[in-house]
């Protein structure tokens, strides 16, 4: 299967997708990195924990004695 493709060199200036990758200001690469996402994951993740008679299991006994199944861990609740 042959492909036809041309490669083609452009400077900064016209390149202008590229270039405004690599002009990112530091203010706007410190907001997109403290910005907060928001999801509704969590709240199905635990909301599935409650149907899952193992997960239970698990989840009552380390409330119980918190060394009771050492590959997992129990944290805020």
């Amino acid at each position: 299967m042959d492909f036809d493709y041309t490669i083609q060199y452009k400077s900064g200036v016209e390149n202008v997708v590229a270039d405004a990758l690599f002009r990112v200001s530091s203010a706007t690469l410190l907001l997109m990195a403290i910005s907060h996402i928001q999801s509704d994951l969590l709240p199905l993740i635990e909301q599935t924990w409650s149907n899952d008679p193992h997960l239970v299991h698990i989840i009552q006994q380390k409330q119980q004695d918190s060394d009771s199944f050492p590959k997992y861990q129990l944290v805020n609740g």
